[in-house]
């Protein structure tokens, strides 16, 4: 997820650029909209702006038609920036709620991203959900073979950490060894650490 916002984030001018073309050319009801939009909600968020964050989610919701998958994704960046903003409990509604719909409609690499970001969120509060949600990434993520995998299991890897679990050097060895192979050098440097 980190990777993934900041490879967005870092991509600002040419999305901001983009984003001015579709505009002059009057395509504001139209999924090129949606998607710059969401990409700057991305960019606002990943740099604090919060503000501008959620105009964009908001704009990204009206240029999508208001249908279940475009809400469920504008959803899962919306939990990020209520978390950021501070109201924990209600950005893991938003995003487990995502994950549901997102899977619901067969969507699944996209549920096991909302599902992340809800496991994130979790593991920040004081729910009873993170395992539950740990367990169901995990079966998603394994069944779809879904570039989440390496993540939910360097999620798994700090819980075993985190209790005490017998198996932690086995699972951090393992989420490592994927993360490694998927590029996510960062997030593999501090699964152990975390």
């Amino acid at each position: 997820l980190e990777a993934d916002l900041a490879s967005v984030a870092g991509r600002r001018a040419e999305i901001e650029a983009a984003h001015g073309l579709i505009a002059s050319c009057d395509l504001r009801r139209t999924a090129w909209w949606f998607v710059a939009n969401m990409q700057l909600a991305i960019t606002a968020g990943w740099n604090g702006e919060l503000d501008s964050a959620r105009g964009h989610l908001t704009e990204a919701e009206r240029a999508g038609g208001d249908t279940p998958w475009e809400n469920a994704v504008v959803d899962r960046y919306r939990s990020l920036v209520v978390f950021a903003g501070g109201a924990v409990d209600d950005a893991l509604r938003l995003a487990i709620d995502s994950a549901v719909q997102l899977e619901s409609l067969g969507d699944f690499p996209q549920a096991v991203g909302a599902l992340y970001v809800a496991i994130t969120i979790a593991r920040s509060s004081n729910t009873d959900e993170y395992g539950n949600l740990m367990e169901r990434a995990r079966l998603l993520a394994t069944s779809d073979d879904s570039i989440h995998e390496p993540l939910i299991l360097s999620e798994v890897a700090r819980h075993a950490q985190k209790t005490s679990d017998p198996m932690t050097a086995l699972i951090s060895q393992k989420a490592i060894t994927q993360l490694e192979a998927a590029g996510l050098l960062r997030t593999a440097a501090t699964t152990l650490f975390a």
